[in-house]
């Protein structure tokens, strides 16, 4: 059928439709927990892509994105999350002063995040999420945020703990779920040492 007016020309249909493999690809292929989310750009296009075959479907096309509210609501619940509170405010209180406090991953460090620096509580500490020391940009915010830290020129998280450890004792915390979503707060359970013995850096 002929294009309407505001549809794509065929020749940039195809583009975005590659362009929309493009990000499957490089994001399932990445095979990381929330490779999901670099698909995000190519959603975006796949919308408008779908426009056009909305129109055939009328008044009926508002009932995707109730089906995809119903079919993911679990997974976007909140209940339960004040549970992590009392588990991330004892492993800051237990810290030192002056700790840096070495986080596993995104569901740590997020939230100790959280409490510091929108609570206000322990902003004494060095929060250092292992994850994220791969990469130079997070280095660099690092040493413009905490300007006493050493070690921060390359990925050599050993090196870095080493060489700030005469100023800075040591802890490692870590927060997770058991499963994806806490249905009850004893599914949530953490992990922290602090500080940590010599020996064991």
């Amino acid at each position: 059928s002929p294009l309407r007016k505001g549809d794509p020309p065929h020749r940039l249909t195809i583009f975005l439709w590659l362009t929309v493999a493009a990000y499957a690809i490089y994001a399932f292929g990445y095979r990381t927990a929330d490779a999901h989310l670099y698909f995000l750009p190519g959603l975006l296009i796949l919308s408008l892509l779908l426009r056009c075959g909305l129109r055939l479907v009328g008044d009926w096309a508002l009932l995707l994105p109730l089906l995809s509210l119903t079919l993911n609501f679990g997974q976007l619940r909140l209940a339960g999350m004040e549970a992590i509170r009392p588990l991330a405010q004892a492993a800051l209180q237990e810290a030192p002063p002056a700790a840096m406090i070495l986080t596993p991953g995104d569901s740590t460090i997020f939230a100790l995040w959280y409490f510091q620096q929108v609570e206000g509580q322990r902003p004494d500490l060095i929060l250092v999420d292992s994850n994220l020391f791969a990469f130079d940009w997070y280095r660099q915010r690092l040493g413009r945020r905490y300007p006493t830290l050493h070690g921060l020129e390359k990925d050599d998280l050993d090196g870095f703990e080493e060489g700030n450890l005469p100023s800075h004792p040591l802890c490692r915390v870590s927060l997770a779920w058991r499963g994806q979503r806490p249905a009850a707060a004893n599914e949530l359970y953490a992990c922290h040492s602090c500080p940590l013995p010599k020996e064991t850096i």
